[in-house]
């Protein structure tokens, strides 16, 4: 199966009607034989044609089709011509395989006239009821499918043909149509029928389309334009589309093949088959998955972004989840591809769930197309980062790093570049001709300049950082539009020439929360924060969060310089656990439970969250406000405080007894829980895995717990507590939770049992979060313990 039947599974039933319904699962490939008996309705631009080229270009296999059509022809003269009779006995081929389906077209007016005249409706009913039972002798498992026609062009109503008993206009027309063509289909058939399966008549409702087309302020002409009644090949390229969609049991979703339509008309046409816009369809990749496509789940999700690329058509959307891809990716026009999924249903963030292209030290990382969309990934290991001759995508919440010559290269291309984090190339963006639009990203050491202007029309340069580079901003020729960019330190020159500047520029410290550690969000000082323009500025920042933020608190929201937003974001301690390091919190009237000499703990009073907070210092038991920067040490997320405000004095929250499995817990957004080298049971024998394995529970990293134990192998500053735990932190010489002591106080005698209150903690051992206790008080019990009777 391939991503063109991908299951597009919204609103099929706006396209067959309330009384056709059918199962909206995704539908796999089959080859079908398909009769068609009808008349010059039917043969009209070869519909059978028509439907097996639409059938073969949606990924089925080609059917076989055949036809016994005949000019004016009605169910009743088929009913009674050798040829419709023997073409439905003999099946499809010279091993004459069944029909699986058999579409039986009536005189366009008869379902119409059988709402005034009984002759007609018996003449409709009692035909289409003796070839349905006609076809079940030879075909027992085939489905009748009744080719519900189009009403007359309006037109012919101002005319004297068409007769008073066809009704008063088209509308009328085609309300009757439906109705006799459902009436025989699912309730004279069924009641009426010898065969032993009476339900295998259906509805193509193909009238219905046409009907929708006319209704349409688009709409285009669909009936022959000198006869008004017969389809010209618009109509019949929907009818077929239709057809299609009937007989896959599928909505329609964007079929390739267009009958030589331009691509408007034919997109057109194909949502008006499926009653409603094409939806896009969202094609999965991740690198673990266990099948390799066809992309429609994440367990069927492709291994390569580019197999999923490539089976695209245009507006779907690729997503990735997280994971190192080392491949080279060339984007395809109108596809977007999207990075930083979980894997797991549709949860998306590019800072927890990293989405990484490498192209493994030569060539471009991703070769852009026109309109089409590069969307939250790491592109790295390249000359160039993404390479963009001739063709204009966008590029959005990119990081474009170490890549050997050219972060973002752009000939002849107007591409848009927003909101990316483009360091360490040698050039950051680079553009020959074209109009690009360089918009809030943050272009940070790129040893030979931040942005290259060597031609253009009017390209666009605004809202940048460019620090630390070598030029900051450089142009050979062109006439960039430059405003509201911080030039700032670059090695060589901010500006070449010095000329380029621009008045609404500035040139100060961007004040990164910590660049060391490649981390370009903005601190609360930044004179970024509040100062760029938000003409082109992009909806949102690079961490999703909506632009303009009032990040300095004057009571004006105006858009940040960069490609981060600073957000104030007030939250609970798990909340600031799952935001990446950078990111600026504020958590209101939590109780501080734990100090120590370069951290103390705060804790939710009503529930048992905490976390801790460095740079700071609180006496236990107060009310506290806490301003500041997530960070990470040794695997503990924490606030690395900007300001701390005490309110009471209150009572510590009690600790709860917590045993020594559930220490740590699982993972809470960026926090990682902690993990277990547990015994397993490996070839029948027990041993200590050599992979941790994870432990679930909810994470309590930051909490004020008890915990009941016996002291064991004592080092210099610490100790381990062995609680009979299964497990160990990585040294199989030593078993329990490893206990810090920086006290200059002695620490309890090894194998005194005791009990501790402590801060629930981690560290990082192998490159592995594991379990770590912080005491605060400890009550020894006995120092020896002897088994009575032994």
């Amino acid at each position: 199966m391939n991503k063109k039947i991908i299951c597009r599974i919204l609103g099929f039933l706006a396209v067959v009607g309330a009384t056709l319904i059918l199962n909206q699962a995704c539908h796999a490939q089959q080859l079908l034989n398909v009769l068609f008996v009808g008349n010059s309705h039917t043969y009209y631009s070869d519909m059978p044609g028509q439907f097996r080229s639409i059938t073969e270009s949606d990924g089925q296999p080609t059917p076989n089709v055949s036809g016994s059509t005949f000019g004016g022809y009605t169910l009743s003269d088929h009913l009674n011509d050798s040829r419709t009779l023997s073409a439905i006995d003999d099946g499809w081929g010279a091993s004459h395989i069944p029909w699986d389906f058999v579409v039986i077209q009536e005189h366009s007016a008869y379902p119409d006239m059988a709402e005034y005249d009984e002759y007609y409706r018996n003449e409709f009913q009692s035909a289409a009821l003796g070839l349905y039972d006609r076809i079940k002798v030879h075909n027992p498992n085939a489905i009748v499918v009744i080719f519900e026609t189009a009403a007359w062009n309006q037109t012919m109503w101002d005319d004297t043909y068409p007769p008073t008993s066809m009704g008063p206009e088209s509308t009328q027309m085609i309300t009757n149509v439906r109705k006799w063509c459902n009436n025989t289909a699912y309730t004279y058939i069924p009641e009426n029928s010898v065969s032993v399966r009476k339900s295998d008549a259906i509805v193509s409702p193909v009238g219905d389309a046409w009907e929708r087309n006319y209704n349409d302020p688009r709409g285009i002409m669909l009936h022959d334009a000198v006869d008004l009644f017969h389809p010209n090949p618009a109509g019949t390229y929907l009818g077929a589309l239709v057809m299609y969609a009937t007989m896959y049991n599928t909505a329609i979703g964007r079929i390739s093949y267009t009958m030589g339509f331009d691509k408007a008309t034919s997109d057109y046409l194909q949502e008006i088959a499926r009653g409603g816009p094409i939806p896009v369809a969202h094609i999965k990749v991740k690198l673990d998955s266990p099948f390799n496509g066809p992309g429609n789940d994440w367990e069927h999700a492709w291994h390569r972004i580019s197999d999923a690329v490539n089976i695209a058509y245009e507006l779907d959307e690729v997503w990735v989840a997280k994971g190192v891809y080392n491949e080279k990716l060339s984007m395809k026009i109108g596809v977007a591809v999207k990075g930083g999924y979980s894997g797991v249903g549709d949860e998306r963030n590019i800072a927890i769930y990293p989405t990484v292209i490498n192209a493994g030290g030569t060539g471009y990382v991703v070769n852009g197309q026109n309109d089409a969309l590069l969307d939250g990934f790491t592109l790295t290991g390249g000359t160039h980062g993404v390479y963009c001759y001739y063709a204009s995508p966008s590029i959005l919440n990119c990081t474009i790093s170490d890549n050997t010559q050219y972060g973002v290269y752009c000939n002849n291309s107007s591409a848009e570049i927003k909101n990316n984090l483009i360091v360490r190339d040698v050039i950051g963006v680079h553009y020959t001709s074209g109009s690009p639009s360089i918009i809030n990203n943050t272009i940070i050491a790129n040893s030979s300049r931040g942005v290259s202007c060597a031609g253009g029309v009017s390209p666009t340069i605004a809202n940048n950082i460019l620090a630390y580079n070598g030029y900051g901003l450089h142009r050979f020729i062109g006439t960039p539009i430059i405003s509201h960019n911080n030039v700032y330190s670059n090695t060589t020159g901010n500006y070449y020439p010095t000329t380029l500047s621009h008045p609404t520029d500035i040139s100060a410290d961007p004040l990164f929360a910590d660049s060391l550690n490649n981390i370009y969000r903005l601190l609360p000082a930044s004179p970024c924060v509040d100062a760029g323009d938000p003409t082109g500025a992009p909806s949102a920042d690079m961490d999703g969060n909506l632009r303009p933020f009032d990040g300095n608190k004057n009571g004006t929201a105006i858009v940040d310089i960069g490609c981060y937003e600073l957000y104030r974001i007030q939250t609970s301690s798990a909340g600031a656990k799952a935001l990446p390091t950078g990111a600026y919190v504020e958590i209101d009237d939590y109780i501080s439970t734990a100090e120590f000499s370069d951290r103390f703990y705060i804790q939710n009073p009503n529930k048992p969250w905490g976390i801790g907070v460095l740079g700071a210092i609180s006496d236990p038991g107060k009310f506290v406000t806490v301003e500041g920067t997530m960070t990470t040490v040794d695997g503990e997320k924490m606030i690395l405080a900007s300001s701390i405000t005490e309110g009471d004095t209150t009572n510590t929250p009690s600790p709860p007894c917590i045993n020594f499995n559930a220490l740590g817990g699982g993972t809470c957004g960026l926090q990682q829980g902690v993990k277990d080298y547990r015994k397993v049971k490996i070839d029948g024998v027990w041993q200590r895995s050599t992979d941790p394995i994870s432990y679930g529970g909810a994470n309590n990293i930051g909490l004020l717990v008890k915990v009941l134990g016996r002291v064991a192998n004592p080092g210099a500053g610490f100790f381990y507590f062995d609680g009979a735990c299964p497990f160990d932190d990585g040294d199989a010489a030593v078993k329990g939770v490893k206990v810090d002591w920086p006290y200059v106080e002695a620490m309890p005698s090894d194998g005194s049992f005791i009990e501790m209150t402590a801060i629930s903690s981690c560290t990082i051992k192998g490159g592995t979060v594991v379990r770590l206790l912080r005491p605060v008080s400890v009550r020894v019990f006995w120092s020896v313990w002897t088994i009575p009777g032994q």
